[in-house]
């Protein structure tokens, strides 16, 4: 009876348009922003690294980065496309932009514009055709991710690509699974829904797709995964609460309710998950390079 309930209350929450917004996401990754490097960025950036190296960007090109983050992508481009090229980045959160001006002047990168900006909008500002390359990294389930892929495409020149780095729809599968059944255990106490889930890539193929139904042509595809292991399910939860991967979701619940979510999440996952002394978790990850064509 109760999963029918929570099911009931997902639907009526959903009809309601009680979803968890981008305004709710932002001010999250504003408070993660301090160590967000520490517990994401050192774990994922060479992924990143290896999508910024397929794409080739080289010297001169004019290049936009989304949802730039703590600039650990916007500033890698910068530093490739030199000092005749230049990046314009896009965030939300005037946290996470603060830490990507610090870590740009610690590199003495003086070719970056850097602006607080949906980024949608900050794309849709650009002029069509004017673009070498667009780069996104763990963000496109934010947004429409066909609406950012066509968008780009328009901003593009001949020959411009875009490379993309995005959560897998099945990743951190063991976090994902005992978050719905905390939920479903106190059903009654929430107040919003996410829908972030729905717009991540389910594949490498999936991408590619996205690419195609805005003409652009897939060059590389491909997946991957960073393995995380850890020794009790509060070390499970501290980390879920510092990288974005809960981003929103305090606001599904009632505020009173925090502690008691927490409680449970640890003896979910632990009793779930927890094999020979530790838990571990697999970040899945999906990344394409698109070209448009001549």
């Amino acid at each position: 009876m109760r999963k029918i309930g929570y099911l009931f209350k997902v639907l009526r929450l959903l009809l309601m348009n009680r979803v968890i917004g981008a305004a709710e996401v932002s001010a999250d990754y504003d408070r993660l922003s301090s160590g967000y490097d520490e517990f994401f960025s050192k774990y994922m950036a060479p992924h990143s690294m290896e999508m910024l190296e397929r794409l080739g960007l080289t010297h001169g090109m004019k290049t936009v980065d989304l949802a730039c983050g703590t600039g650990m992508i916007a500033c890698a481009c910068a530093d490739a496309v030199g000092a005749g090229g230049g990046v314009h980045g896009f965030d939300r959160s005037s946290g996470m932009l603060g830490a990507a001006k610090r870590r740009a002047r610690m590199m003495g990168l003086g070719n970056m514009q850097l602006e607080q900006s949906d980024m949608l909008d900050g794309l849709a500002g650009e002029v069509d055709g004017s673009l070498d390359a667009v780069t996104c990294g763990w963000a496109i389930g934010y947004v429409n991710p066909q609406d950012l892929v066509c968008i780009a495409a328009r901003k593009l020149k001949p020959g411009g690509r875009i490379g993309i780095i995005e959560n897998a729809r099945n990743t951190l599968e063991p976090i994902k699974v005992t978050a719905e059944k905390v939920a479903e255990s106190m059903y009654s106490r929430m107040l919003s829904v996410m829908d972030l889930h729905f717009r991540l890539p389910k594949s490498e193929d999936h991408l590619g797709q996205l690419y195609r139904r805005a003409g652009l042509e897939p060059l590389d595809l491909w997946s991957g995964e960073q393995m995380f292991e850890f020794g009790s399910g509060a070390e499970v939860l501290d980390w879920v609460l510092h990288t974005g991967a809960s981003a929103g979701f305090d606001k599904m619940m009632e505020s009173s309710a925090k502690e008691e979510c927490d409680r449970r999440f640890i003896q979910f996952i632990e009793r779930d998950y927890k094999k020979d002394g530790k838990i571990k978790v697999a970040h899945k990850y999906v990344a394409g390079i698109g070209m448009k064509e001549n």
